[in-house]
């Protein structure tokens, strides 16, 4: 059985259950919609590269975002962490919103971390979170 431990409580999942957990951080108000940033894992699929995780999930949000546009794409370094980035722009009622995304690997676990916000705040918020890419350390 699976243990899940979060801010000093620790719970024993039944069986056949797995760990959902996600790490979220919120950015300051502005406006209606609060940029974001996630951080979520899975397990990695034998022999999966970096590159063919952050395809595959580039896919799901082509299949299931709105009006969804891949916006680049590629290898990338922040701090010690090498990874694949990806960045797209979707509709999400009538707010577009953007995301720039960082795929690392590490203990068998395929991360990624989003920063989502506005379009128009995207290139604002880009050095805050490329410190936080840089930051972030598999343990």
């Amino acid at each position: 059985m699976s243990k899940i431990n979060y801010n000093g409580v620790s719970v024993t999942l039944p069986a056949g259950w797995e760990d959902g957990t996600k790490l979220v951080a919120f950015g300051p108000s502005e406006g209606p919609f609060r940029s974001n940033i996630v951080i979520s894992s899975e397990p990695l699929t034998k022999g999966d590269s970096v590159e063919q995780f952050a395809n595959r999930q580039i896919l799901l949000m082509a299949e299931n975002l709105s009006e969804f546009k891949k916006l680049k794409g590629g290898k990338a370094t922040h701090g010690a962490n090498s990874g694949f980035t990806t960045e797209c722009s979707f509709t999400v009622g009538n707010q577009r919103l953007a995301q720039i995304h960082f795929y690392i690997l590490g203990n068998k676990q395929a991360f990624l971390l989003t920063f989502t916000t506005v379009s128009e705040h995207l290139e604002k918020g880009r050095l805050a979170v490329e410190r936080l890419f840089a930051s972030a350390a598999v343990t």
